[in-house]
């Protein structure tokens, strides 16, 4: 039961990190790609953010795994998406935005959920 839930945080994760990467690029660049091209840049990046997070959290500097994850949004999106300057860069601007939102969605359920706290500070 336990590698179940286990299995069940980690594509949990895997989701909330992805939404914003694809909503990204799907506002800026729906026109120009397809669907699946940007499935799978959205997928490499969501698994570099993942890799780069979990490797920062061993080296104790966590701080670092979001920057480098909108930097990846702008190089992936130059890249493989073949989008301009200014495309690339409304992407990272919106994956900020995005995950700025639901950080606030988070902090506002910790101060007013008390349940919502409770699960969160569990140790």
């Amino acid at each position: 039961m336990e590698i179940l839930i286990t299995i069940a945080i980690l594509f949990a994760v895997f989701g909330i990190q992805y939404l914003p990467i694809y909503l990204s690029y799907l506002f800026v660049s729906r026109k120009q790609v397809t669907q699946g091209k940007m499935h799978k840049v959205s997928f490499m990046v969501t698994g570099i953010s993942i890799g780069c997070a979990l490797i920062t959290n061993l080296l104790n500097c966590t701080s670092v795994a979001f920057p480098v994850t909108a930097v990846m949004v702008y190089q992936m999106g130059r890249s493989m998406l073949q989008q301009s300057n200014k495309q690339a860069w409304a992407s990272c601007g919106i994956f900020i935005g995005i995950s700025a939102l639901l950080i606030a969605i988070v902090v506002y359920l910790l101060i007013t959920n008390e349940t919502f706290r409770m699960l969160m500070t569990e140790e």
